[in-house]
């Protein structure tokens, strides 16, 4: 991980990757992470580390957020996910939180964060601004900037944020 000073220098605007169908953001010692794949699959789970790993240039950050409205990974695509970033040095984020309406989604985030030990959080979606609030709690990104990137990579998804 990087010091307080260095992540202080760090933005990564929204950015579209997979031809416009996911999209990655930095805000200093936050990231996000926003996808709307229809269906997943390993060769396209491997495409879409690459991208957001060269997007934001191979750093690891404490704090991530991971937006899914379509298809999520499955077991063995998390499995890959995760034996690909410790492959490439990557320490895993500390707090991690997420939006979705699905009951489903934020109770599998909520027993994750038990059996890990993570800080992780769920949120319904019409919580957004209090899940950016959530995130930069002891952070450097603040909560209005990366709500701002949040607004934005929707838009470059096609998607509103209500």
């Amino acid at each position: 991980m990087l010091s307080d000073a260095e992540y202080s220098k760090i933005i990564v605007k929204p950015t579209a990757l997979l031809k416009g169908k996911a999209c990655f953001a930095q805000i200093h010692d936050v990231t996000m992470i926003i996808s709307d794949i229809p269906k997943w699959n390993d060769a396209l789970v491997l495409q879409y580390l690459g991208e957001v790993s060269k997007v934001g240039h191979g750093v690891s950050v404490p704090a991530n957020v991971a937006i899914f409205f379509g298809d999520v990974f499955d077991a063995g695509q998390r499995k890959l996910a995760t034996e690909w970033t410790t492959a490439q040095g990557f320490e895993p984020a500390k707090r991690i939180t997420m939006i979705s309406d699905s009951l489903l989604i934020r109770g599998a985030l909520t027993a994750y964060s038990w059996l890990t030990k993570t800080e992780a959080k769920a949120f319904a979606m019409k919580d957004h601004m209090a899940m950016c609030e959530w995130i930069t709690r002891n952070r450097i990104a603040k909560a209005p900037d990366v709500h701002e990137a949040l607004g934005i990579s929707f838009h470059l998804l096609g998607k509103k944020l209500a």
